[in-house]
């Protein structure tokens, strides 16, 4: 998952559940989600667990997470689904922030300064 950065205002955490044979599996006893970044080597929580709504009937789960701030960098979002027989999986998903404006800017400077781009500010009268 890509998110723009500065603080984007939601970041919509999904989830969908199959049964071992594929099929769409529509029934959980639970399903949660947190979200974590990476500081050394410790974990910190950005988010604690959640519970996630079903989609209507569907084997969808999701929550939409309206964040206070978010800086660039990695997280990661650890989806917890409980079956009714106890039976749990869990996984985890990157969630990359990044800022569009300054990748565009960044990408700007480097074509300007290989020469593969005019800078608007350079004279044109050769």
């Amino acid at each position: 998952m890509l998110v723009e950065r500065p603080n984007p205002s939601q970041v919509a955490l999904q989830v969908t559940a199959h049964n071992l044979d594929g099929t769409p599996k529509t029934v959980l006893a639970s399903a949660t989600v947190r979200v974590y970044h990476m500081s050394g080597v410790s974990e910190v929580e950005d988010l604690a667990s959640t519970v996630l709504a079903q989609i209507g009937s569907s084997n969808t789960w999701r929550y939409v997470w309206t964040p206070v701030a978010l800086p660039v960098g990695q997280y990661f979002a650890e989806y917890a689904l409980e079956d009714s027989d106890g039976a749990t999986h869990v996984d985890v998903e990157g969630i990359v922030i990044q800022d569009f404006a300054l990748q565009v800017d960044v990408e700007l400077i480097r074509k300007v300064e290989t020469g593969h781009e005019r800078s608007r500010y350079s004279d044109t009268t050769d």
